[in-house]
């Protein structure tokens, strides 16, 4: 006779439920095994003990169960032989686990719930395109270095906005080639250093220093906000039929019409 053990006793009671026939009663409901008569059929021997070693690998392993919908049922079963449903939920749970909702694509009833769930890893990297064990994609790593080379361009733009405020040309010179600043308002800054920074930087306390080029930070930000008011302002004028005007900026730097169309 031939005794099998059971990860639960509700899978061994659901054995004695659908095969009484093929038992030998040895063991009662109170065991999480069977004993199998001698002449249980192959067919039947391989169910019981398919379900029996999806159950135990279950235990061992703390795999947990999520139930099947009834088209999921419809379209993973029957549930017979190999096939059993506690095997078909075991491996929904690891799949949804890993991020697949498609599941039912690569679930294989011939197969043990953990060779299902051993092939996981596979059909993460077939659906990446890319072996998710290597670390970060081609596109990742290009993408990681572009955001690196912004933050020191805008680290350098600022450093140069400073210098030029203190009239330092070569640093305007900077912002207009490499940060995209107007070469008007590139001049406008070193026209202006003396008065707001004084004659000499050095003077000026650090904290001094910070609170005035936030100031000006304030400033700038105030007069690209203001020409796009000015340019939507136009705009609209124009849909009615009325000519585009044109604005004074703090400084009494006139801001032409042209200049809003640049």
């Amino acid at each position: 006779m031939t005794v099998v053990e059971f990860g639960t006793r509700a899978d061994a009671n659901a054995i004695r439920d659908d095969h009484a026939e093929h038992l030998t009663g040895r063991f009662d409901r109170r065991f999480a095994k069977v004993e199998l008569a001698d002449d249980v059929p192959e067919d039947v021997e391989a169910e019981i003990r398919g379900i029996a070693a999806d159950g135990r690998a279950d235990r061992e392993g703390g795999a947990g169960h999520v139930e099947l919908t009834d088209g999921e049922k419809r379209r993973v079963g029957p549930f017979t032989g190999s096939n059993n449903y506690r095997k078909a939920t075991t491996v929904k749970a690891a799949f949804l686990d890993a991020g697949i909702n498609d599941w039912e694509a690569y679930y294989d009833p011939e197969l043990t719930a953990d060779e299902n769930t051993g092939r996981i890893e596979q059909v993460r990297q077939q659906q990446t395109g890319a072996d998710v064990s290597d670390g970060p994609t081609e596109t990742e790593v290009l993408q990681k270095e572009a955001d690196a080379a912004a933050r020191v361009e805008g680290e350098e733009c600022g450093h140069a906005f400073d210098y030029c405020e203190s009239g330092d040309w070569d640093a305007c010179e900077f912002l207009v080639e490499s940060c995209g600043l107007d070469r008007d308002e590139a001049e406008q800054l070193t026209e202006t250093a003396d008065d707001t920074v004084g004659e000499d930087p050095q003077a000026m306390t650090g904290e001094a220093y910070g609170a005035l080029s936030k100031l000006w930070d304030q400033y700038r930000t105030g007069i690209a906000e203001s020409k796009e008011a000015a340019a939507g302002i136009n705009e609209v004028r124009r849909q009615f039929g009325q000519d585009a005007l044109s604005f004074d900026e703090l400084g009494d730097r006139p801001i032409t019409a042209g200049d809003l169309e640049a």
